[in-house]
């Protein structure tokens, strides 16, 4: 995975930040963050998807 997709992650559902203070603190678009997220969900559901096989 790429680095910022984790941190991003960790920012979103360990810490509880929104979109837009994950932006602030990345210093990047809030829609920048939502691509990396949604990205980032993607890959891991297919990556467990692909353990279960």
């Amino acid at each position: 995975m790429k680095r910022e997709t984790p941190d991003s992650g960790y920012l979103k559902h360990y810490y509880g930040y929104g979109y837009e203070e994950i932006a602030k603190i990345c210093k990047v678009p809030a829609g920048t963050v939502k691509s990396r997220l949604n990205s980032g969900l993607k890959r891991l559901r297919e990556e467990l998807s692909n353990e279960r096989r």
